[in-house]
């Protein structure tokens, strides 16, 4: 969860359809695009949720996708998008795993 999934999950969504769209539309159409489809893929994996939580994750994905994909389209590279993401897989975890404690 905090290696390889925001290394294929950037890969897919920064590097090939932001990149695409980077070429044919404007810069904002293809950051915001794209973070739109990471927030509603990242609804599947919480399809059993709480329909709150699933409203959050979506948004928190989606706003994660926007910071990645302005990172990426400024740097040109996928290695700042990916630095966030695991950044905050890292902080969602480690929230889950203190709310268990309590």
């Amino acid at each position: 969860m905090l290696v390889l999934a925001p290394l294929g999950e950037e890969t897919l969504h920064r590097g090939l359809i932001e990149g695409y769209l980077l070429h044919h539309t404007s810069f904002w159409v293809a950051i915001v695009f794209t973070a739109v489809i990471f927030g509603l893929v990242h609804i599947l994996a919480f399809r059993d949720a709480p329909r709150g939580f699933r409203i959050f994750v979506v948004l928190n994905a989606f706003l994660i996708g926007l910071g990645a994909g302005y990172f990426r389209a400024l740097s040109g590279s996928l290695i700042p998008a990916y630095s966030l993401h695991s950044a905050a897989n890292l902080g969602g975890m480690v929230g889950w795993l203190w709310l268990e404690k309590k």
